[in-house]
Protein backbone atom coordinates (compact mmCIF):
# COMPACT_ATOMS: atom_id res chain seq x y z
CA UNK A 1 0.00 0.00 0.00
CA UNK A 2 1.40 3.53 -0.98
CA UNK A 3 1.93 5.91 1.87
CA UNK A 4 -0.77 8.76 -0.44
CA UNK A 5 -3.56 5.78 -0.14
CA UNK A 6 -2.18 4.69 3.76
CA UNK A 7 -2.74 8.64 4.16
CA UNK A 8 -6.09 8.51 3.07
CA UNK A 9 -7.42 5.73 4.59
CA UNK A 10 -6.41 6.97 8.03
CA UNK A 11 -8.49 10.34 7.25
CA UNK A 12 -11.05 8.21 5.99
CA UNK A 13 -11.39 5.89 9.13
CA UNK A 14 -11.05 9.19 11.22
CA UNK A 15 -13.71 11.09 9.26
CA UNK A 16 -16.18 7.98 10.30
CA UNK A 17 -15.06 7.94 14.00
CA UNK A 18 -15.72 11.50 14.12
CA UNK A 19 -19.35 11.00 13.15
CA UNK A 20 -20.07 8.12 14.75
CA UNK A 21 -18.67 10.11 18.05
CA UNK A 22 -21.07 13.01 17.16
CA UNK A 23 -24.07 11.03 16.75
CA UNK A 24 -23.53 9.53 19.46
CA UNK A 25 -23.45 12.71 21.42
CA UNK A 26 -26.76 13.89 19.44
CA UNK A 27 -28.56 10.43 20.39
CA UNK A 28 -27.08 11.37 24.38
CA UNK A 29 -28.68 15.54 23.72
CA UNK A 30 -32.01 14.05 22.54
CA UNK A 31 -32.92 11.07 24.79
CA UNK A 32 -35.35 11.84 27.51
CA UNK A 33 -36.73 14.40 25.84
CA UNK A 34 -37.61 13.82 22.39
CA UNK A 35 -38.45 10.62 19.90
CA UNK A 36 -35.97 10.86 17.04
CA UNK A 37 -39.57 11.69 14.97
CA UNK A 38 -40.44 14.28 17.47
CA UNK A 39 -36.87 16.12 17.31
CA UNK A 40 -36.19 15.69 13.48
CA UNK A 41 -39.96 18.04 13.44
CA UNK A 42 -38.59 20.71 15.56
CA UNK A 43 -35.40 20.70 14.08
CA UNK A 44 -37.40 20.77 10.25
CA UNK A 45 -35.38 18.13 9.04
CA UNK A 46 -36.89 13.92 8.04
CA UNK A 47 -36.57 11.53 10.63
CA UNK A 48 -34.78 9.63 8.47
CA UNK A 49 -31.75 12.95 8.14
CA UNK A 50 -31.54 12.57 12.02
CA UNK A 51 -31.23 9.17 11.90
CA UNK A 52 -27.95 9.01 9.56
CA UNK A 53 -26.45 11.59 11.90
CA UNK A 54 -26.94 9.53 14.42
CA UNK A 55 -25.75 6.04 13.01
CA UNK A 56 -22.99 8.27 11.83
CA UNK A 57 -23.53 7.80 8.17
CA UNK A 58 -23.85 11.41 7.59
CA UNK A 59 -22.39 14.56 9.34
CA UNK A 60 -24.77 17.21 10.43
CA UNK A 61 -23.07 20.70 9.54
CA UNK A 62 -22.79 22.98 12.30
CA UNK A 63 -25.96 24.27 11.71
CA UNK A 64 -27.91 21.22 12.49
CA UNK A 65 -26.16 21.00 15.18
CA UNK A 66 -27.32 24.12 16.54
CA UNK A 67 -30.57 23.44 15.70
CA UNK A 68 -30.36 20.03 17.49
CA UNK A 69 -28.71 22.58 20.38
CA UNK A 70 -31.50 25.21 20.00
CA UNK A 71 -34.53 22.21 20.70
CA UNK A 72 -32.73 20.25 23.26
CA UNK A 73 -32.14 23.58 25.18
CA UNK A 74 -28.27 23.29 25.11
CA UNK A 75 -25.54 25.40 25.40
CA UNK A 76 -23.36 26.05 21.81
CA UNK A 77 -21.00 23.48 21.15
CA UNK A 78 -22.39 21.52 23.75
CA UNK A 79 -22.54 18.22 20.91
CA UNK A 80 -19.16 19.04 20.13
CA UNK A 81 -17.31 19.08 23.59
CA UNK A 82 -19.54 15.62 24.15
CA UNK A 83 -18.11 14.28 21.19
CA UNK A 84 -14.81 14.89 21.97
CA UNK A 85 -14.25 17.01 19.81
CA UNK A 86 -13.60 20.33 21.39
CA UNK A 87 -11.89 21.36 23.87
CA UNK A 88 -12.62 23.72 26.73
CA UNK A 89 -9.37 26.40 27.31
CA UNK A 90 -11.05 28.47 29.77
CA UNK A 91 -9.00 31.62 30.01
CA UNK A 92 -6.23 32.88 27.56
CA UNK A 93 -4.36 32.95 30.69
CA UNK A 94 -5.24 29.13 31.05
CA UNK A 95 -4.72 28.50 27.50
CA UNK A 96 -1.27 29.97 27.51
CA UNK A 97 0.17 28.27 30.58
CA UNK A 98 -1.20 24.87 29.46
CA UNK A 99 -0.01 24.83 26.09
CA UNK A 100 2.66 21.83 25.88
CA UNK A 101 4.12 23.75 23.02
CA UNK A 102 5.32 26.38 25.18
CA UNK A 103 8.70 26.59 27.29
CA UNK A 104 8.50 28.23 30.35
CA UNK A 105 10.20 31.98 29.24
CA UNK A 106 7.84 32.05 25.80
CA UNK A 107 4.95 31.44 28.05
CA UNK A 108 6.09 33.80 30.31
CA UNK A 109 6.81 36.46 27.27
CA UNK A 110 3.00 35.25 25.63
CA UNK A 111 1.77 36.04 29.05
CA UNK A 112 3.66 39.75 29.54
CA UNK A 113 2.66 40.60 25.72
CA UNK A 114 -1.17 39.66 26.36
CA UNK A 115 -1.40 41.59 29.59
CA UNK A 116 0.00 44.29 27.80
CA UNK A 117 -2.37 44.40 25.11
CA UNK A 118 -5.07 44.35 27.72
CA UNK A 119 -3.36 47.67 29.66
CA UNK A 120 -2.99 45.17 32.59
CA UNK A 121 0.42 45.28 34.64
CA UNK A 122 1.70 41.59 35.42
CA UNK A 123 0.50 40.38 38.80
Amino acid sequence: MTADLQQQNTRTELRRTTRVAVGAAIRTAYTGLYTQTELAKRVGVAQNTLSRWTTGEVEPSLSDLIAIEDACELPRGHILRSAGLVEEIGTPEQAIATDHRLDRSRRQLLLAAYHAALGQSKS
